[in-house]
């Protein structure tokens, strides 16, 4: 992707393809269009997260029910053979609980990268970057900056990278701050597990897009707060191409997302299967002492008090 970027700065700012097919014509007037790209763009951020809570919900309540039976059967297996209930209760009530709850996210996490990959592959990001001239000249930022930007939604780490190219110094220096503000995939993750576990499918999507939304509002008025204390150099033409639209490749598609996802849940396998054991552990003891008398119980009832 970062290559695709680089060869942004390159012809003038008209669009000027003349090989291009007549549907992919009619298609660039609208996406490159300012009264109808930014509607457009705003739109595919809110279909790419209502897509992956109010499509993957049901695939995660199945999940549920299954691991529901396998606890039931594990409880059976292990009654028979006379398991010790307290090791028991470890293994259904912790282990496979902290795994079930890492699992349920699987097909959100699954299926926002195969759409964040898909919108990649096709040569819409590009767009983004294309339409994008206009807001970033008036925060006094070369415009090819928001690519660098758009790339911190893959990893933080190539999108500092790639304002290498920046000619301007200070142009360069405050799209490194801005671009920490970017929600990476992995950061991206981590708010989608969030907001998919304490919102419904509508709320959260309207979470996620306002979430999107702010982390642009905040870097641009950190990069105008700073640009604006230093001198502006001359307006110089600004270049850009623009790859075809294209059919992205389905294998590469689902590879890139299924990476992407093992990648993430990888990751976070051991915090939630330990947390889900230490609070196991918070709630089963004193053993015997019911729920109300446990630990968590005391620790809750201290900080209602104190807090």
């Amino acid at each position: 992707m970062i290559k695709n970027f680089k060869n942004i700065i390159e012809s003038d700012r008209k669009y000027d393809l003349d090989t291009r097919p007549t549907q992919v014509k009619t298609l660039d007037d609208y996406l490159l269009r300012p009264a109808t790209g930014f509607p457009i763009m705003l739109l595919c951020f809110t279909a790419l997260f209502a897509a992956s809570f109010i499509l993957g919900k049901p695939i995660s309540n199945l999940l549920g029910l299954g691991l529901d039976r396998l606890v039931a059967v594990f409880e059976s297996w292990a009654g028979a053979n006379r398991f010790p209930l307290l090791f028991t209760s470890l293994i259904s009530n912790g282990i496979f609980r902290g795994i079930g709850s890492a699992l349920a996210f699987f097909p959100q996490m699954l299926i926002f990268y195969v759409f964040y990959s898909a919108i990649n592959d096709t040569g819409y990001a590009q767009r983004m970057a294309y339409i994008m001239h206009s807001p970033m000249s008036r925060l006094n930022m070369d415009s090819s900056g928001f690519a660098c930007l758009f790339i911190g939604y893959s990893c933080n780490v190539p999108a500092v990278a790639a304002t290498r190219d920046i000619p301007q110094r200070i142009d360069r220096l405050i799209l490194m701050l801005v671009s920490t503000f970017t929600p990476c995939s992995a950061r991206l993750g981590v708010i989608l597990y969030i907001a998919a576990a304490f919102f419904t499918p509508l709320t959260a999507t309207l979470v996620m897009t306002s979430l999107i939304a702010l982390s642009w509002a905040v870097s641009a008025a950190v990069a105008f707060a700073i640009k604006s204390r230093f001198p502006q150099p001359e307006a110089t033409a600004i270049k850009l191409t623009l790859p075809p639209l294209h059919r992205p490749k389905a294998s590469h598609v689902v590879k890139s997302a299924l990476i992407r996802t093992m990648d993430f849940l990888n990751k976070i396998k051991n915090v939630v299967i330990i947390s889900a054991v230490l609070v196991w552990f918070l709630s089963t003891f004193p053993q015997g002492a019911g729920f109300e008398k446990s630990y968590v119980a005391c620790w809750a009832n201290f900080l209602n008090r104190w807090g």
